[in-house]
């Protein structure tokens, strides 16, 4: 097994650990709820029972993007028997809005989030989900609600598009990493080259940016920490580091 050294995660959200069995409507306030969902038995379902709330606040005075959402996906997902069920997880995350560069790397955390999509479904690290194998299934592209904290739904990976929609590209704004920089989606094998260490590069206006990789991308064979002092990982589905502060 590589070596699983990293900082603690950024403390910039503040996600449930458990469900409880309350029903009910969120309202939207501080103190966290919990839906559980039973008696969910199809191996494919719609996320239609698990209805998406992102909502994005820009406060340009105190410089934050703010989100509260409830980790809930647009699209299909995947139900797997045995594992923990998807539940509507109501949390706040606050980013901010205008990053700051740092020519230092700092390295992304081993478990948990090192970022979010646009829909509010948070990015995990890829560490754990290459040593359990999930990495490796056909349901990657779909999220799973298993982990340290079980029932809420994340991400490996780029998130897959929305119903009929295509996958995404360089050029599609998949979420933002919880340094603030924006992630789009995978270039083509031909632009690799042009990626740091942290799978960014600055673009055409002068900003920066990441940009998520393929599996094909991916080298997994290699050690996880193996760059910049093991600064920045290998396994760069999504960030090899962050750049920002």
């Amino acid at each position: 097994m590589p070596q699983a050294h990293g900082p603690i995660p950024y403390n910039r959200y503040n996600m449930p650990t458990a469900c409880d069995n309350v029903g009910g409507a969120w309202d939207g306030g501080d103190a966290p709820f919990f839906l559980k969902i039973r008696g969910l038995t199809p191996t494919e379902c719609s996320a239609d029972w698990l209805r998406n709330e992102a909502e994005w606040c820009v406060d340009e005075r105190a410089n934050e993007l703010r989100l509260v959402a409830n980790t809930a996906p647009t699209h299909a997902i995947r139900m797997q028997p045995g594992r923990p069920q998807p539940c509507a997880v109501p949390y706040s995350l606050t980013l901010p809005l205008v990053p700051t560069w740092s020519e230092t790397v700092t390295e992304v955390p081993s478990m948990g989030p090192l970022g979010v999509t646009l829909s509010g479904v948070l990015i995990e690290s890829t560490l754990w989900a290459v040593h359990n194998g999930f990495i490796f299934s056909d349901e990657l592209q779909y999220g799973h609600a298993l982990g340290p904290r079980p029932h809420y739904l994340h991400y490996h990976a780029a998130p897959p598009p929305r119903r009929g929609g295509r996958p995404a590209d360089e050029d599609t704004l998949v979420g933002v990493a919880l340094d603030g920089y924006p992630i789009y989606g995978p270039l083509p094998n031909t632009e690799l080259a042009t990626l740091d260490a942290c799978n960014g590069r600055r673009s055409a206006a002068g900003g920066y940016q990441y940009h998520a990789r393929t599996m094909a991308q991916v080298n997994l064979s290699e050690p996880y920490c193996g760059r910049l002092g093991g600064r920045a990982n290998n396994w760069n589905l999504v960030l090899g580091c962050f750049h920002g502060v």
